[in-house]
């Protein structure tokens, strides 16, 4: 009784140890994943509570993060050598110029039973000089660069109806009041004017000077009077900076995107898009942006216009390493993939790093055949008409106006002949990559680094300029940065954090642990237990013969008799004989 009493007792601290064992796997692989999706799912929604925004909403729009805007720009110091002798571009960078950014959603609105949501957003900028250049003062400094509109009058004149052939005449009389108003292919501009204000370009008031000139002279005009009176009224209109967007919303759109009601997995998803001065709603990129393509080789243009993936902010939950993410970035008038590069960390939370995808520039895929614009001057060894830049270039001119190309910082995974052309770029990936640091359970960004490089086309000129090299001349590169504040990282650690330790706790503790712990101490014990009963327990063949010799008696003594015979007198035992083991 007793025997099947310790067997039963070991046979169910066994079975307990095996069901915490299995429920603590079950625990961590199964129902914990399974609950926290099914929270994400119900939380990671835009939408309202009541005349509230709910929780995700608010945190979106009320968003605390930490935003700088930081400008590096590029001083030429060879202007001349360039103009006289055609010498590569040399400059010199300096910054960062940092700029404290603080954005509004200034209009929102739920449309559809609350399946859209139509937004347009503010930002204001201000310059912080603790966190910039120890010497950078952008109201006082002033750098050499390249006259955005100077080498954008190519475009000017084509908007005229202009043949361009005619500024070679042009340029040829005016080439004096050119040196006399300090107008050309390269300026100086004060960095505030550059960034912030707006500078006008000195051809603005040469052209507007000459023309009044013309005018004393001949009050009927002619034909240059007239053509410097267009150009200058066009140029006028021209305030180039490189921030357009401080404290106004004219340079931006309404933008309306899905609140993930219907499905998650297209939170934020941006669908359709409406000028600011405009009801006309539009859902696609405009195609004027990127209608320069070759009809005759571009099999999909359309890929061009395409709305892929939100606006950046946030993305759908449950990202993994494989997962493509895409973005419609404004700055670049296009939406952008991105892919995983690496394990990250931001706090204590950690993240998945995304970066741009190399393809994205690279005009010998296909798809991207409708970012391509035909080109007007002999640059990069092609020849003009040719179709397409460089990979690592994108000609922005459809969306941005003027001569105005992106790149990456310092070129960036462009192709080597555009690095060669701008000897001192130096382009590093820590450095110069755009990074999104996503949280992969919720699709939130913790932390990123948006980081873009404006340049202009120059070169292409008639005399006295048509020395100058034509290329990508890096103007500023910006580096756009973000980082969740303290109590968004105390949010994320206690709904998505926490929770995982303790589940990890309960269920390799107190599932796994334990339940494996009671499993080998019963295993044990039974060993031990078969172990002592047969150490205890000798052979049959021993017992046999330990029996036999136990019941075996001592030959009988004899004694001897007076007729000479013998009597036994007693037997005696043999003494008990243990066996040998």
């Amino acid at each position: 009784m007793g025997k099947k009493l310790f067997y039963g007792g070991l046979g169910t601290v066994f079975l307990i140890g095996l069901f915490l064992f299995i429920a603590g796997w079950i625990l961590q692989y199964v129902a914990f994943p399974a609950i926290l999706k099914s929270q994400v799912k119900k939380s990671l929604v835009l939408g309202r509570d009541g005349d509230k925004l709910n929780e995700f909403a608010n945190d979106w729009l009320n968003s605390k993060y930490a935003v700088q805007m930081q400008y590096y720009i590029y001083n030429y110091t060879n202007s001349i050598e360039m103009i006289n002798r055609g010498m590569k571009p040399d400059a010199i960078e300096k910054g960062p110029y940092t700029y404290r950014q603080v954005n509004e959603y200034v209009y929102q609105n739920f449309m559809d039973n609350d399946n859209l949501f139509e937004y347009i957003e503010e930002n204001w900028y201000y310059f912080d000089a603790n966190s910039s250049c120890k010497d950078c003062d952008p109201y006082k400094d002033f750098v050499i660069m390249p006259d955005l509109i100077f080498n954008g009058l190519f475009d000017q004149l084509s908007t005229l109806g202009l043949d361009p052939s005619m500024l070679g005449p042009i340029l040829g009389i005016i080439e004096i009041p050119l040196i006399g108003y300090r107008a050309g292919p390269f300026i100086s501009v004060n960095v505030n004017d550059l960034i912030m204000k707006g500078y006008i370009s000195p051809l603005v008031n040469m052209f507007t000077q000459l023309g009044n000139i013309l005018n004393d002279q001949d009050p009927n005009g002619g034909i240059f009077k007239i053509l410097l009176e267009s150009i200058a009224e066009t140029l006028a209109e021209q305030k180039d900076n490189l921030n357009q967007n401080n404290g106004t919303t004219a340079q931006t759109r309404y933008y309306t995107i899905k609140t993930g009601k219907d499905d998650y997995k297209n939170v934020g998803q941006v669908i359709s898009q409406r000028p600011t001065l405009f009801n006309e709603t539009i859902n696609t990129i405009p195609e004027e942006w990127w209608n320069g393509y070759n009809n005759l080789t571009c099999k999909n243009p359309g890929y061009a216009t395409e709305f892929r993936g939100t606006n950046g902010d946030y993305f759908a939950p449950f990202i993994d390493k494989d997962t493509k993410l895409s973005a419609y970035i404004e700055d670049v008038c296009r939406s952008l993939d991105f892919i995983y590069l690496e394990e990250s960390k931001v706090g204590e939370i950690d993240t998945y790093r995304f970066v741009i995808d190399a393809f994205a520039f690279n005009y010998t895929i296909d798809e991207n055949c409708g970012f391509c614009r035909e080109l007007k001057v002999d640059m990069y060894g092609k020849k003009a008409g040719d179709f397409c830049l460089p990979s690592g270039l994108l000609d922005a001119s459809g969306c941005k106006g003027g001569a105005i190309v992106f790149s990456l910082p310092h070129f960036l995974q462009a192709d080597k002949i555009v690095q060669q052309f701008f000897p001192r770029a130096k382009p590093d990936p820590a450095k110069h990559q755009t990074i999104l640091d996503i949280e992969p359970t919720s699709g939130t960004v913790l932390a990123a680094r948006k980081r873009l490089q404006i340049n202009s086309i120059c070169g292409g000129l008639p005399a006295p300029f048509d020395k100058v090299p034509t290329g990508a001349y890096p103007i500023a590169w910006v580096d756009n940065s973000y980082y969740a504040d303290d109590d968004t990282l105390k949010k994320a650690k206690d709904a998505l954090v926490t929770p995982k330790k303790i589940v990890l706790l309960v269920s390799f503790i107190a599932g796994v642990g334990f339940g494996g712990l009671l499993m080998l101490i019963a295993i044990i014990i039974f060993i031990i237990r078969k172990v002592n009963i047969r150490s205890r327990t000798p052979s049959s063949l021993a017992s046999t013969l330990n029996r036999q010799a136990q019941t075996m008696e001592s030959p009988p003594i004899y004694r001897q008799r007076n007729d000479g015979n013998s009597i036994v007198v007693r037997r005696i035992p043999r003494a008990k004989v243990e066996p040998e083991w």
